[in-house]
């Protein structure tokens, strides 16, 4: 029987900062980062497990804490501020400038002109 994909939300808490730096990068591996030491992640209970083992190998059990929260899905998480699962809006496109007009406007803007 296959096992039911989920949200979770990954919250940690390492003092040093070669571990802090270690758990985060295997973390942005597996997840979404949401700030420097929350993640969710959208994955099976055997993947978590897997996850929470590979992190268990890095921290010091003693001085640093990980916690991890079963949620139904993150539009459930109240956001304030950045937020990666918003729709990103479009740049704006211009088109090529051709001439020697359009390579003086360019120039002018550069010097704030």
């Amino acid at each position: 029987m296959a096992s039911r994909v989920a949200w979770y939300l990954l919250a940690y808490d390492v003092q040093a900062q070669a571990r802090r730096q270690r758990v985060h990068r295997s973390l942005s591996k597996r997840g979404i980062p949401m700030q420097e030491s929350v993640f969710f992640l959208h994955a099976t209970s055997k993947e978590i497990n897997t996850i929470l083992q590979d992190v268990a190998k890095i921290i010091h059990k003693q001085q640093d804490d990980v916690r991890i929260y079963p949620i139904d899905k993150p539009s459930n998480v109240w956001m304030h501020g950045y937020n990666p699962f918003a729709a990103k809006p479009k740049p704006k496109i211009q088109p090529p400038v051709i001439g020697f007009w359009g390579k003086l406007r360019n120039i002018l803007r550069i010097f704030h002109v």
